[in-house]
């Protein structure tokens, strides 16, 4: 039998009394969070985020992809498939 999660912060109306009745996320410090009281994240919204981010993955799929020189087979992919989704994000900002 599966059990779902609720979240275990209180609410303010109550006066902190009664517990949120959120589907919950179990969270990296241990706590049940749901959505509304940091559960996860939504993400970057800008173009500018966006692409900071992109730029964190590759960076840590090239770190990880040169310590395991083990593995015969990368498991991400190209940095040239990495430019040209660059380079779509970048011309769908300037149209």
């Amino acid at each position: 039998m599966k059990t779902k999660l609720q979240c275990q912060s209180k609410t303010r109306q109550s006066g902190y009394t009664i517990q949120c009745r959120g589907v919950g996320i179990l969270c990296k410090n241990g706590n049940v969070r749901c959505k509304n009281h940091a559960g996860r994240s939504s993400g970057p919204k800008s173009k500018e985020g966006k692409l900071k981010s992109i730029q964190n993955i590759k960076n840590y799929n090239d770190k990880r992809n040169s310590t395991n020189n083990k593995s015969k087979t990368k498991v991400t992919p190209s940095i040239d498939d990495w430019s040209s989704f660059v380079e779509m994000l970048q011309r769908k900002g300037d149209a």
